[in-house]
Parts: C-alpha cells; structure tokens; sequence
C-alpha cells in the first residue's frame, strides 16, 4: 500500500489539522517549509 503525500497551501495552514495528518501517518509538505509562499498553483 502506497503512503498518501500531500502538499497544502497557504489556504489551509492549520496547525492542529496539520499535526493530525502527520499522526496519522500522511506525509505532509506545506508551502511554508518548501519556501513557496505566495506562488500561484501552477508553480
């Protein structure tokens, strides 16, 4: 079974829901920790 990996915007930068993913055992990625804030969606 492959892991679930998602990468949230801005949009959702809830903590809580964040943590909560991640006990989960998805892999999360943010735009904040990519350094990618403020980029359009097609970059």
């Amino acid at each position: 079974m492959s892991q679930i990996r998602l990468y949230l915007d801005e949009d959702i930068q809830k903590q809580a829901l964040i943590l909560a993913l991640r006990n989960s055992g998805v892999d999360v990625l943010t735009t904040s920790e990519a350094n990618r804030i403020s980029y359009v969606d097609e970059e």
